[in-house]
């Protein structure tokens, strides 16, 4: 059975597929068991993009919170 981790990892190799053909990259930082959090951070075009939270919470959010059940909220970092 595959860890919560590898679910995650899994998961954010489909969505940089969809972000690379923007300039941009998602990177699963860590998993926080306690509280069901996944954090992330957003490079390339995002680095200094104002509307990288609406990325993150428009797109990434949904569909991580979609397809991993274990995780109930995700977490952006710089």
């Amino acid at each position: 059975m595959r860890t919560i981790e590898e679910k995650i990892e899994n998961v954010v190799i489909e969505i940089n597929e969809i972000l690379k053909k923007d300039g941009g990259i998602l990177i699963f930082v860590r998993y926080e068991e306690n509280t069901k959090t996944a954090v992330f951070k957003l490079t390339g075009i995002f680095d200094n993009d104002p509307m990288a939270m609406n990325t993150f919470r428009g797109g990434v959010e949904k569909i991580i919170l979609n397809k991993i059940k274990e995780v109930r909220r995700i977490e952006k970092i710089n």
